[in-house]
This record gives structure tokens, C-alpha cells and sequence, in this order.
């Protein structure tokens, strides 16, 4: 398996078929590999570990070297673009963590108050 990869990943460089098409040819995962192989945009944390890493490592346009290895199986990886994640400004989720920090404290209220029950059936 790995071995087809590797020869996968060659001709993926010569630029004898495109990544898209190689992906709905070869692909086992039916969801991204009918889709050309594309994940969409993300941070590579969302992905397993292996993943990651080697998405973190590879650079804009880039096919990693090596096919990938992870739970999942085996991965040809090719990195098409890459942006900063940026984290939105807090008046933008200000009423967010107002209504989540609420809530917790809802929670937490509720569960004091169930602690201290005391239920007798008779």
C-alpha cells in the first residue's frame, strides 16, 4: 500500500494527473475523495496527530514528500494554500462568552442546590 503511494505521490509530481483527479480515483475515503480530495479550510489541529503535523510542516502549493501514516490509514497531502488563523476581536464574541459564562453558572447553581436536596419518599 504504502508502496503504491510512494508511486502515486511520484506521478503527482511529474504532473502527469492532478491532485483532484488522483483523489477520485484512488481515494477510500468516499467524502473527500469525491471531492477532489479537498478538506476545505481548517487548522491543522482539528486533524489527527500525523496529520497535523505533516500539514503544518508542508509550505503553499506544496505535495508533502512522504505519504502519511496515521489511524486512518494513508494520506498523499498536498497543501494548496495557508493563512493565519487570527482570533476575533472580543467585541465580536463578547455576547457569546457573556450568555456561555451564564450558562455555567446557571449549571453550577443548579448543581449546588442538588447537592444539598434532601428527598425523602414515603
Amino acid at each position: 500500500m504504502k508502496q503504491q503511494l510512494k508511486s502515486l505521490s511520484l506521478t503527482l509530481k511529474r504532473k502527469k494527473i492532478s491532485f483532484a483527479d488522483a483523489a477520485k480515483k484512488s481515494s477510500e475515503d468516499k467524502g473527500s475523495g469525491a471531492e477532489g480530495g479537498e478538506l476545505g479550510w481548517a487548522p491543522a489541529s482539528r486533524y489527527v496527530p500525523e496529520f497535523a503535523k505533516a500539514v503544518e510542516a508542508g509550505k503553499k502549493g506544496e505535495l508533502i514528500a512522504e505519504p502519511v501514516k496515521s489511524e486512518f490509514g494513508y494520506h498523499v497531502i498536498e497543501v494548496v494554500d495557508t493563512r493565519p488563523i487570527k482570533a476575533p476581536a472580543f467585541e465580536e464574541v463578547k455576547a457569546q462568552l457573556t450568555d456561555q459564562v451564564r450558562q455555567e453558572a446557571m449549571l453550577k447553581y443548579a448543581k449546588e442546590i442538588r447537592d444539598k436536596a434532601k428527598v425523602e419518599i414515603k
